[in-house]
């Protein structure tokens, strides 16, 4: 799935005014008299968002659901991570292919790193891994499912609400090779890309 021209500065503006919220949150925090905070240690939450792509010269977009794990390390103000997620995918493209088929994506799940500034209350990051995605299509004479691998970059911002609870915001873009389904009816060729915005809360052990 390809991100759409008319999609993309919507998602773009999406994530600036989370990041927005996340500076005036950890901005309140600290004004509250809390000191820069230590992002070491094993951390755990969920996460929710929306995201666009296209298939076939049509648009496919949806929400998606899912929880993440990670454990940072923390030397002065740079913090390097790992984390692996798994989403509940809604992403949806119906008339595939000039058709009556229907692509989904079900699922995906990633394991990264990241490297993050600790600004005080608040983590800015880039992180980068490898991701997986479980893929569905479907046409009149049935359906087939196809697991496909590939890449994930991405950036995001965490700000600490509290000693153990932050809240996040950051923006994937998916790269997951070319899926080929066989159904009885056809074979199909479908490029799987996405773009996401995500937002989650994170819980610190």
């Amino acid at each position: 799935m390809r991100l759409t021209k008319t999609l993309m500065p919507r998602l773009i503006g999406a994530a600036f005014a989370a990041s927005a919220i996340l500076a005036f949150a950890a901005g309140e925090a600290q004004a509250q008299g809390q000191g820069p905070s230590n992002w070491s240690g094993l951390y755990g939450g969920v996460h929710g968002g929306v995201g666009a792509g296209s298939v076939k010269g049509g648009t496919a977009s949806g929400g998606l659901i899912g929880g993440q794990v990670g454990f940072n390390a923390q030397a002065d103000r740079i913090v390097l991570g790992v984390e692996g997620d798994v989403t509940s995918s809604g992403f949806e493209h119906r008339g595939f292919n000039g058709g009556g088929q229907t692509f989904k994506q079900k699922w995906v799940g990633t394991v990264r790193g990241r490297v993050g500034y600790a600004a005080d209350q608040i983590l800015v990051y880039g992180t980068a891994g490898g991701a997986a995605a479980s893929n569905q299509l479907s046409d009149v004479s049935g359906k087939a499912e196809q697991r496909t691998v590939g890449w994930v970059v991405g950036a995001g911002a965490e700000a600490r609400l509290t000693d153990r609870i932050g809240l996040r915001a950051e923006v994937l873009h998916y790269a997951l090779g070319t899926a080929t389904f066989t159904t009885p009816a056809a074979v199909y060729r479908a490029d799987n890309r996405v773009n996401v915005l995500r937002a989650g809360v994170n819980y610190r052990f």
